[in-house]
């Protein structure tokens, strides 16, 4: 998630904007409909809330569009970037935010789902298996959408070379001059590794409008 010192009016706005462009958002923000009938089936649908894909058992009948085959087809057509604003005119850092809160794997609520946690003690993104329901905001999807939500870090020495890192606030690949040493792992040697990392849902977005 990005996190903004925007007031709630340009925070507003900027949803608002989002939202058109990202035209698939209306499929995915559509509650969950089981359906009818009693042909049950194992499905995916998108919970706006969490911002994950989660596992349903869908009837056979009816129901809407907000309801995938598999858990991939879900996240392909759903994640996105999203922004939480603050609700004060205060900056909320990423790492103050969300990355300090202990690991917490949620309730058992059917099959468990593969994610990755910040652990303050490695200072590393650590894997852990999620319940499905409950838990906090320090659990992402993949190992990459953490790192490419550190901050730049130009690293030192003086053996400058030319590279990418992905840029929360704007939400792209930005260049910088490395120092050849150190840093952190938001650091790519081209834009294009840099939006294959890091924008991959809005790459596809995009081109499926083609």
């Amino acid at each position: 998630a990005i996190f903004c010192k925007l007031p709630d009016l340009h925070c507003v706005l900027l949803k608002t904007f989002i939202s058109i462009f990202f035209l698939l958002i209306d499929v995915c923000q559509l509650k969950l409909d089981a359906g009818t009938c009693s042909n049950f089936s194992m499905k995916w649908y998108f919970e706006v809330r969490s911002g994950e894909c989660v596992q349903f058992w869908y009837g056979g009948c009816d129901g809407n569009s907000n309801r995938f085959d598999t858990q991939e087809d879900c996240e392909i057509r759903c994640l996105r970037f999203s922004i939480q604003c603050c609700r004060e005119l205060m900056e909320c850092l990423f790492p103050t935010a969300r990355c300090f809160l202990e690991k917490d794997s949620g309730g058992a609520c059917g099959s468990y789902l593969s994610r990755w946690y910040y652990s303050q003690q490695t200072k590393k993104c650590m894997h852990f298996w999620y319940g499905g329901c409950g838990g906090n905001e320090n659990r992402f999807l993949t190992e990459d959408e953490y790192v490419c939500q550190l901050k730049l870090d130009a690293g030192t020495c003086s053996n400058f070379s030319m590279k990418w890192y992905f840029e929360v606030r704007s939400g792209e690949c930005v260049q910088f001059w490395y120092g050849g040493c150190d840093g952190n792992s938001n650091r790519f040697n081209t834009q294009e590794d840099c939006e294959i990392r890091c924008l991959r849902a809005k790459k596809y977005l995009q081109t499926s409008k083609l």
